[in-house]
């Protein structure tokens, strides 16, 4: 067996209609050493365990019973949340692909795959994610120091916008990544 050089361990949400499916990757993400917080097998169902369970990524199969398909539900899901989505889908057509990238996902893996190829997806979207997770910080931080100006930046000791303006949440963490 190949040993697989990984970020760290990360909760995964497994959506996935085909019991037999959502097991054997739940198999493969266990080996890998991550955690399988739920698994859906409906768009509704992905929802509510999504913005329940808070995964760190959320690998989502296109086709899915019920009413709601697998793009529509990663799209409702990215408006609720902020996580990483990665499709595993037997579909790789235009159309299918085009409504795909739509929900901004960080990766698209056609099955049939190997353990090789849903680690190399798993490893780059989380990469992909703390990126722009790091991107919209930098963005933040821009425009407090721009609005309030550097002796007022967040860090400094005088920190805290002038007196009647709306001050950034304090939930707003610059330089650090909670992907």
């Amino acid at each position: 067996m190949i040993q697989m050089m990984r970020t760290a361990p990360i909760r995964v949400l497994i959506v996935e209609d085909d019991a037999l499916i959502a097991e054997d990757l739940k198999r493969r993400l266990i080996m890998a050493g991550h955690t399988v917080c739920g698994i859906a097998s409906n768009g509704e169902e992905a929802l509510n365990m999504a913005v329940r369970l808070r995964p760190k990524l959320v690998l989502m199969d296109i086709h899915l019973n019920g009413e709601m398909d697998g793009i529509e539900a990663a799209g409702r899901i990215r408006r609720r949340i902020r996580v990483p989505l990665v499709y595993l889908t037997a579909h790789a057509d235009d159309e299918t692909l085009g409504r795909a990238k739509d929900t901004e996902p960080v990766g698209y893996v056609v099955k049939p795959f190997t353990q090789c190829q849903l680690h190399s997806a798993i490893e780059m979207a989380i990469c992909t994610h703390r990126r722009e997770v790091r991107m919209e910080e930098s963005r933040r931080h821009l425009a407090w120091t721009l609005r309030f100006g550097h002796r007022n930046a967040p860090g400094s000791a005088s920190a805290g916008p002038p007196e009647n303006e709306l001050a950034i949440p304090a939930s707003a963490s610059w330089g650090r990544s909670k992907a």
